[in-house]
């Protein structure tokens, strides 16, 4: 099996410190400083990304995790997503430790403008807000998109990175039920989110489009490796052209891009996998800092790949 992103189960409301998604909106915040040890590695290697605004979906393990950790020691700002809130509201807890400590409430941010992202932020520190969404509901995206504007006017990198999976011999085993669900979270929902959010982008700085796809949706990959797989395979072939209809929507507005993350030992790679999800953060990191005029494109890391 060739590649792995990150995904979330079952949601579970409930935790201190997490956001629900629900009419009465609450939003609370982490706020991490860098400065212990595991950070200041981290951090020593990345870009200076501070008051960046990000959007990460599936940010409470694996790669989407991985890519959290890295960007909070970098100085961003995180808006990160998941549908089991009891692991996100974890993640978050986590987040935290590594930091200074954390403050919670209604962040808001509606007087930020450009990219000065917290301005009573101390330092190169970034900042955590959980959200729970289930990208299952057709009404997410939008919920998600509306939190997002009330939070930030603007946006400069959204990372589509939640999907699911499941690997078993052909369409008849899979069944229709599975293709239509994940399609709905793969594909629609990507789809969604970047269209509610295009005017916060494209306010945003240099801002940036990632989509996360993989190695199963290469088309050589379709035509020489059967259909064990097919709806994720067939998924991520979707994102890639999604990926490329939105680069051409957006040219000399939005850079959009795909990421082939590389099989990993994520759940959805499984422990079989080559390479570790740390592997996964260190290639988000890598094409977030291409050039931006780069888009439309597919790349492992700062490697172009053939879609």
């Amino acid at each position: 099996m060739v590649g792995a992103d990150d995904a979330d189960t079952d949601s579970l409301v409930g935790g201190v410190g997490i956001v629900v998604d629900a009419p009465r909106l609450r939003i609370s915040q982490v706020d991490v400083s860098p400065n212990p040890p595991e950070f200041d590695t981290l951090a020593a290697t990345m870009t200076d990304l501070r008051g960046k605004r990000i959007v990460l979906t599936g940010a409470s393990r694996g790669i989407g995790y991985q890519s959290t950790k890295r960007l909070l020691a970098a100085g961003a700002h995180v808006f990160g997503t998941a549908r089991n809130a009891e692991r996100l509201n974890q993640a978050a807890a986590e987040f935290r430790a590594m930091g200074d400590g954390g403050n919670s409430g209604n962040s808001g941010n509606r007087g930020n403008r450009g990219n000065r992202g917290n301005r009573g932020n101390r330092g190169n520190r970034g900042l955590f807000t959980p959200f729970v969404a289930d990208w299952a509901d057709p009404t997410a995206p939008k919920r998600v998109a509306d939190a997002v504007a009330a939070h930030w006017p603007a946006v400069d990198i959204l990372i589509n990175n939640a999907a699911v999976q499941v690997w078993k011999k052909g369409w008849h085993v899979e069944g229709l039920a599975t293709f239509h669900e994940h399609f709905r979270i793969n594909v629609a929902a990507q789809h969604e989110l970047l269209f509610h959010l295009t005017p916060l982008l494209r306010a945003g700085v240099s801002p940036r489009v990632i989509n996360v796809s993989s190695g199963a949706g290469h088309l050589a990959t379709l035509m020489n490796e059967g259909n064990d797989g097919a709806t994720y395979k067939f998924t991520k072939f979707a994102l890639n052209g999604l990926t490329i209809l939105w680069a051409n929507e957006l040219k000399g507005q939005v850079s959009v891009n795909a990421l082939d993350p590389g099989w990993l030992k994520t759940d959805l790679g499984g422990p079989n996998a080559p390479g570790e999800p740390e592997d996964g953060g260190q290639r988000m990191m890598e094409i977030i800092q291409l050039p931006w005029e780069q888009t439309g494109k597919f790349w492992h890391g700062d490697k172009e790949l053939s879609f």
